[in-house]
């Protein structure tokens, strides 16, 4: 188990009621990616299962991904992801492109219905939640595991890599997992957004997708100047909107170094 900086017992407790468990404990934040990576690194079994801190299993159909993917060894299984109330969280990703970013720039997101699982399984056009997933050891390691230069849209990126390698996703229904979503988000609104934004651009670089680059450069841009302007405004009525406008400020200059100094670090 990989602690990523938690400020409470959290670890102390965990060690004294599972001893047999190996912890990690990072001093900092360092991100779903490198703490993935490091267990990992740690772990010696032939089938990985990735789960968030803050999912859990709910029943003991994971026996049966398991089946599936020790015969396949180029499989990727995804649960169906459910909130704590058990509605449908987006356990099936829409791979973004430049006309994602143009919608949720102009606010034209909140009039479009997100595409239906179907829809998406059929168009083979999507990634697997990151929430929860299960491979096999080899085709992780093929991979080079979780990129650590993305904070946001890893898991979106390891199933774009694993498509192209030649790996299968598989959105596997009859197994369910409640995730709490936004816990550790919520603590931080500068790096959830800043890295929400900034991580499609690195996306759309690292995989060679130019023209999306080029134009979500430009509307991301434009996201944050709109949001800097809006919250200017709505900072006056509640604490909540000062925090995110400090947030678009700080997302502002993260996006222009990144931009013109090249900045590539996790922030």
């Amino acid at each position: 188990m990989v602690d990523n900086g938690s400020s409470d017992n959290t670890v102390a407790e965990l060690k004294f009621k599972f001893p047999q468990v190996e912890f990690i404990s990072n001093t900092f934040n360092a991100g779903f990616s490198a703490a993935n990576n490091q267990g990992f690194n740690m772990s010696r079994g032939d089938v990985l299962l990735f789960l968030n801190p803050d999912a859990k299993l709910i029943n003991n159909n994971i026996f049966k991904a398991m089946a599936l993917v020790e015969g396949n060894a180029h499989l990727i299984v995804g649960p169906k992801i459910l909130n704590p109330d058990t509605s449908l969280q987006d356990s099936v990703i829409k791979i973004p492109d430049c006309l994602s970013v143009i919608k949720e720039a102009l606010f034209l997101s909140y009039f479009f219905k997100p595409e239906k699982i179907d829809r998406l399984l059929e168009s083979n056009n999507y990634a697997l939640s990151g929430a929860c997933l299960l491979m096999n050891r080899k085709l992780y390691e093929s991979l080079n595991g979780f990129d650590e230069n993305l904070f946001w849209m890893d898991d979106v990126d390891l199933s774009y890599r694993a498509k192209k390698y030649g790996a299968e996703l598989l959105y596997d229904k009859e197994w369910a997992v409640i995730h709490t979503i936004g816990v550790s988000s919520k603590k931080n609104y500068n790096i959830v957004i800043a890295n929400q934004l900034i991580s499609k651009l690195k996306f759309f670089k690292k995989n060679n997708l130019v023209g999306d680059f080029i134009v979500a450069t430009l509307f991301i841009q434009l996201h944050i100047l709109l949001r800097i302007i809006l919250f200017v405004i709505l900072a006056l009525f509640a604490a909540q909107y000062r925090k995110k406008l400090v947030a678009y400020l700080f997302t502002q200059k993260v996006f222009l170094r990144y931009i013109f100094i090249k900045e590539n670090k996790i922030f």
